[in-house]
């Protein structure tokens, strides 16, 4: 997904890209969460905060991705969309509640799928 994340940060200069891992790419857009929040180390609860603060979280069914979507405050947004990708939707189906955000499941077939999918969310 690395150079998923460069070509669409040149692609779209104006919108910030947060990483969970640190990338082999350096431009003004992308953000690192351990740069951001001063740890190497992933701290779930400051990933989780600063999810709040996006309005497309991306991810496979795991720690970070897990707690952008474990707080009401995107849960219950509307204006929040979830990408999860994976290769059964089971795998990323967080609750069996309604929920207001946009939560959408993607089967990991190929990277070029995947960049679509984010590029659609992005240009809607």
């Amino acid at each position: 997904l690395c150079e998923s994340i460069k070509k669409m940060s040149i692609k779209y200069p104006n919108i910030c890209f947060i990483t969970t891992h640190k990338i082999d790419f350096s431009s003004e857009n992308i953000k690192y969460t351990g740069d951001i929040i001063n740890n190497e180390g992933q701290d779930l609860n400051e990933i989780s905060y600063l999810s709040k603060f996006c309005d497309i979280m991306i991810g496979r069914y795991s720690g970070p991705f897990i707690f952008t979507n474990a707080i009401k405050e995107n849960i219950f947004n509307k204006d929040k969309t979830f990408l999860c990708f994976g290769e059964r939707s089971t795998d990323c189906h967080p609750y069996q509640i309604d929920f207001d955000s946009q939560f959408i499941y993607e089967e990991f077939s190929t990277l070029e799928n995947l960049e679509n999918t984010i590029i659609g969310l992005i240009e809607e």
